[in-house]
């Protein structure tokens, strides 16, 4: 199956060509009936399985699922449609947003906004770990430093309301929480496949975009410097990346957040009741 499916694939590559429409309408045809042969559950798993483990096929895959792949609002399940590994979905998808092309990178985001938002009913019955990966693919995009990535992930964190108050309101209740867990675990728990600097890199870029920059660094802030503190106690060959990274971060922190947070610790640390504390910090 996997190799029927990666025989057929190269006819959906040349958008650009001539002779394009006419060629992908035969490749889509042979595909459908395939799919409908064997179950598109079975079939969608083969094309998870293509984007995992064949590079070079990803940009085709994209190029059939976003004609293929159907537009779902929030509360639909697409496991009706895909099957029920969700996890290998998930997968599929995280291995092109890590993808160093940078047109499979913007189909990989094209299809979330699409069919895969984080709001949606497959993205919160996937497993937590499932989650975390699928978040630390997406928001690692923001270091390729490219516009046309970063609105696209923004919209995808933010929603697809243009009013910065709602947009706030559903970072907060749909996105906020998976953020804050993905980039401190990896702040306090460096995967051996990144810099150490990473996600201190992430949250940096972040905070371009005032509408997410300010919600994370009232929740993350602490943390991340605290991390940094336990990487420079405890040096390693990229010392030195992580200690320009956090000057980086202290500039670009709002002091009185990074300020409000040190104080709301302290208090806490000599009440014992963190949850009860709020320090005010007035804006300078």
């Amino acid at each position: 199956m996997k190799s029927f499916i990666l025989a057929l694939l190269p006819g959906l590559e040349e958008e650009t060509s001539e002779f394009f429409d006419k060629i992908s309408s035969q490749v889509l045809n042979l595909l459908d009936r395939l799919s409908g042969t064997v179950s598109p559950s079975f079939f969608f798993q083969n094309i998870w399985l293509v984007m995992l483990t064949t590079p070079i096929a990803r940009g085709t895959s994209l190029n059939y699922l976003a004609r293929r792949l159907p537009r779902l609002n929030a509360d639909e399940d697409i496991t009706e449609v895909v099957g029920k590994d969700i996890g290998l979905m998930i997968r599929a998808f995280a291995a092109a947003l890590e993808d160093e092309n940078l047109l499979v990178r913007r189909g990989a985001l094209d299809l979330l906004l699409q069919s895969l938002r984080v709001d949606s009913t497959a993205v919160r019955k996937a497993q937590v770990e499932d989650r975390v990966i699928l978040m630390r693919a997406a928001t690692g995009v923001v270091l390729r430093r490219d516009l046309s990535l970063n609105r696209r992930l923004y919209t995808w964190l933010l929603g697809s309301d243009e009013k910065s108050e709602h947009q706030i309101e559903y970072l907060k209740t749909h996105v906020l929480d998976l953020v804050y867990s993905t980039l401190k675990s990896e702040m306090f728990a460096p995967s051996g496949e990144y810099s150490e600097s990473r996600p201190f890199k992430i949250f940096i870029s972040l905070l371009d975009k005032w509408e997410i920059g300010a919600a994370i660094s009232q929740v993350l802030v602490y943390d991340a410097f605290k991390a940094i503190k336990n990487l420079i106690d405890h040096p390693s060959d990229g010392g030195e990346d992580v200690t320009m990274t956090a000057s980086t971060l202290y500039e670009a922190i709002e002091p009185h957040i990074l300020w409000k947070q040190l104080l709301t610790v302290t208090f806490s640390e000599i009440t014992g009741d963190r949850n009860d504390i709020e320090v005010r910090v007035p804006k300078v």
